[in-house]
């Protein structure tokens, strides 16, 4: 009994010196920071039958852990619908991620991003609307460029979506986005 006491024990020790390990070996830990921003750009829907292109926004907000970690969350809706045949499309993206940074200088970086989407695609003709949506897993890339008073401008390309059926329909959908954005660090 007492041993297995003392293994828990040992076990938490090393959670918390593991955790306590990580900190220590991330540079900048000072410089951890909350940042919230807001992108534009195109988002695109590819179901093999049409391809939706809508003009999007996102907002997000998430914890830089040092110069090499993020944890984030963005929500992108649609400004500019797509009209095809007169049916009005509307692509809503919900985006938790992870992103490794790689800073190339004191103001540049690379990032990679990786996480889990939630899409929601709106069609509407006159005054009724369907809509659809499923979840999948996305990645991206980018570059981002610091400015003063903790600014950051970026340029990205996420791919939300890629699989081979769209809420419970077998079918090959593509979803991606190219945005411009920028992040206030606090």
């Amino acid at each position: 009994m007492k041993r297995m006491e003392s293994n828990k024990a040992m076990n938490r020790l090393s959670i918390v010196t593991l955790v306590l390990s990580i900190f220590a070996c991330t540079p900048s830990f000072a410089e951890n920071r909350w940042f919230v921003g807001g992108a534009g750009g195109l988002a695109s829907f590819d179901d093999e039958i049409d391809v939706v292109d809508t003009g999007n926004v996102s907002l997000k907000f998430g914890y830089a852990l040092g110069d090499y970690l993020e944890f984030g969350a963005s929500y992108g809706f649609t400004l500019l619908t797509d009209d095809i045949n007169n049916v009005d499309h509307d692509l809503d993206i919900g985006f938790a991620y992870v992103k490794g940074k790689l800073p190339i200088n004191d103001t540049s970086l690379l990032y990679l991003m990786f996480g889990a989407s939630q899409l929601k695609l709106t069609e509407a003709i006159r005054d009724s609307s369907s809509s659809t949506e499923d979840e999948g897993n996305g990645f991206g890339i980018g570059v981002e460029v610091r400015g003063r008073n903790s600014v950051g401008y970026s340029a990205e390309y996420v791919i939300y979506y890629d699989d081979d059926e769209f809420d419970g329909v077998d079918v090959d959908v593509n979803s991606s986005g190219f945005n411009f954005g920028f992040v206030k660090y606090f």
